[in-house]
């Protein structure tokens, strides 16, 4: 049973995680645009 709560404790991370990525990138792209 606590293998079963870890999984849906880490599934949600699943799903953020490229959109985070997607974020970041798009933190880096404004970053980049106003340095220069």
């Amino acid at each position: 049973m606590n293998h079963e709560r870890s999984f849906i404790r880490q599934f949600p991370w699943t799903i953020l995680a490229p959109f985070l990525v997607l974020l970041t990138g798009l933190v880096i792209i404004v970053a980049v645009f106003l340095t220069t």
